[in-house]
């Protein structure tokens, strides 16, 4: 008898750890999952919000000293949607979310994160050149890039088929840039990220990490307008770009590492 009741207790035991980790299981998600850098306003808002609604777990960064109301606002609509904190020009800011999130597996690696300055102003002009300016631009836009990469670099080798990607821009291409001047410190940022991305291409193919920069055009803002450099009618809108980068990125193979992407999937070169 005692030898039943005790088959009868590991039965009920087993079938308890059983029911709970099942439990365990199907609470642990699935999705695919995005790192958005800037993603509390402009163009990084709108990834986050477009991945969000396609199921996706979006881990969405800022460097506001406390949670933006728009990433709030955000997370009330999608739960799912973590809120983190990272200055990209701080390494110990960007080593520190890296511990953080130390395991945790990232599909798509968005370098999104960038600064312009004032482009089209005297401290970006050939005679007005304010080179105090162009270090602020250079590591938010080359070497925030790297850093980030860098330290999430095995978060997104975890991953079946781990993208990184970043925000570019024809301005810093040698061959496909517009016919006017200035901007040069936003310039020369820029094709410092191509070359970052054209190496980390290199380095990561044989972990079949896909590495490529994404350009969304010229996006429609109020910037941009006041730049007065791109008529209004040849502008994107926002939704547009993001929706039509979304898809460039899904359907990334290794042909398109260390290329740069339009929005439309028009290919270009460096």
């Amino acid at each position: 008898m005692s030898g039943l009741i005790n088959r009868i207790k590991t039965y009920r035991l087993i079938s308890a750890l059983i029911f709970i980790f099942s439990g365990m299981y199907s609470s642990v998600s699935t999705a695919e999952t995005v790192m958005i850098t800037g993603a509390n306003a402009g163009i990084g808002f709108e990834f986050a919000t477009q991945y969000a609604a396609k199921g996706w777990d979006v881990i969405a960064v800022h460097r506001r000293d406390t949670p933006p109301a728009s990433l709030l606002e955000l997370q009330a609509d999608y739960p799912k949607i973590m809120i983190e904190y990272m200055d990209i020009t701080l390494l110990d800011s960007v080593r520190a979310l890296g511990a953080k999130l130390r395991g945790q597996q990232i599909d798509v690696l968005l370098n999104n994160a960038g600064y312009g300055g004032d482009f089209s102003g005297p401290s970006q002009a050939l005679g007005t050149l304010d080179y105090d300016s162009f270090e602020t631009i250079m590591r938010t836009n080359g070497l925030g890039a790297l850093a980030v990469t860098e330290a999430f670099v095995d978060n997104v080798r975890a991953s079946d088929r781990g993208v990184v990607v970043a925000m570019s821009s024809n301005l810093g291409t040698f061959g496909a840039g517009p016919p006017y001047g200035g901007g040069y410190w936003y310039r020369m940022s820029k094709a410092s990220l191509h070359m970052v991305l054209l190496t980390l291409s290199k380095d990561l193919k044989q972990d079949g990490v896909i590495v490529a920069a994404i350009n969304p055009g010229v996006v429609w803002s109020q910037k941009n307008l006041d730049h007065g450099l791109i008529p209004e009618d040849r502008m994107v809108k926002v939704d547009v770009a993001v929706g039509g980068l979304i898809n460039v990125i899904d359907e990334m193979t290794m042909e398109d590492s260390g290329r740069m992407v339009n929005y439309k999937g028009e290919r270009g070169g460096w």
